[in-house]
């Protein structure tokens, strides 16, 4: 089948739609699919997909027809939020099925023939955390973990931009609360608050590793190595789940509560609410909240019982069952 996925991500944006379309894709293209991306004219978005190997088909300006030109797909999956009617028209007019991804819109749910929606609830819609499209890596991650004693090893990471420069607001908290321990910290490939994040690191007094838009396996081998992680509500934080490790989840874009609270009722992470600036007390006190044992074994269990890291698995079987029932359907 020819697949085309309709997909964006910049600094402002954040990376996650893109990195999610990734890992499907690859799930599509061990199941010998062709795959294609359109994209908006944004070089993160762009570069990321690159380097995995896809082509793209950048969209100029607002020509987003002249994009699809006469090309005619067997599946679109527009993978990003709030899409307008008139894109999803576009999509729909060059496939023969359209799946939507994380879009809560009316638009949505009047063209989309599959809606899936991990991250944002709607009725309707596959919306259990089994179908977030986690890489292949984190199926072999999703393991029975030994929870030490004590925390030893601190991850940073605030997804692919960290639009609002949370990372350099995190960095004196953890200074000073994190006692001894060891504290890594990866910035993605959108992130742009570099000045903030040097003048941090040279007040800490402190050592920090820090790493630059690491791959997913590099990522997968972070997230293991951590006794305790302060990440962002969107994918990262599933990829928390799914590895076990405990998380404070700091809400880094104002749609990421809905996620990071859901996971919170299920009791995996302690959450941190959007504000574009750090509420550093709540945070000190989810880090000595988790300084127990205890704690941290009950959040690491609920986590890998929440997600298995089957994602792509589960939204490539519903696809491709959903397309078979109307091919067959139209005979």
């Amino acid at each position: 089948m020819y697949i085309c996925f309709r997909t964006k991500g910049s600094h402002k944006q954040g990376m996650g739609d893109v990195t999610g379309s990734l890992a499907i894709a690859d799930e599509f293209k061990r199941r010998r699919h062709n795959i294609t991306f359109i994209v908006d004219r944004d070089p993160e978005a762009q570069m990321a997909i690159r380097n995995r190997g896809y082509r793209f088909i950048p969209v100029i300006g607002k020509s987003e027809s002249r994009a699809w030109g006469r090309r005619h797909f067997d599946i679109a999956i527009v993978n990003q939020m709030s899409n307008t009617l008139d894109l999803l028209k576009c999509a729909k007019a060059h496939c023969n099925m359209l799946v939507t991804i994380d879009d809560t819109g009316t638009a949505s749910k009047k063209m989309a023939d599959l809606r899936i929606n991990p991250l944002y609830y709607t009725a309707g819609a596959l919306c259990d955390p089994k179908y977030i499209p986690l890489e292949t890596d984190f199926q072999k991650a999703h393991r029975n973990r030994q929870v030490c004693r004590k925390v030893k090893k601190v991850l940073v990471t605030m997804g692919g931009s960290d639009t609002y420069g949370y990372t350099p607001q995190i960095l004196p908290v953890i200074s000073k609360n994190a006692g001894g321990c060891e504290i890594a910290v990866i910035i993605g490939p959108a992130f742009k608050h570099h000045k903030e994040l040097n003048s941090a690191l040279a007040k800490a007094g402190r050592k920090f590793s820090v790493l630059h838009a690491v791959t997913h396996k590099e990522m997968k081998k972070w997230i293991l190595w951590a006794d305790l992680a302060i990440c962002a509500g969107g994918n990262t934080l599933f990829e928390m789940a799914c590895c076990g490790t405990p998380a404070v989840v700091i809400a880094s874009e104002p749609f990421e509560e809905e996620t990071a609270y859901r996971l919170a009722k299920t009791g995996f992470g302690k959450v941190v609410g959007f504000n574009k600036k750090l509420d550093a007390a709540k945070l000190r006190r989810y880090m000595r909240e988790f300084a127990a044992v205890r704690e941290r074994s009950r959040h690491s269990k609920a986590g890998m019982r929440l997600v298995k890291g089957l994602g792509t698995v589960h939204i490539v079987d519903s696809i491709v069952k959903r397309h078979r029932q109307a091919t067959n359907g139209n005979k």
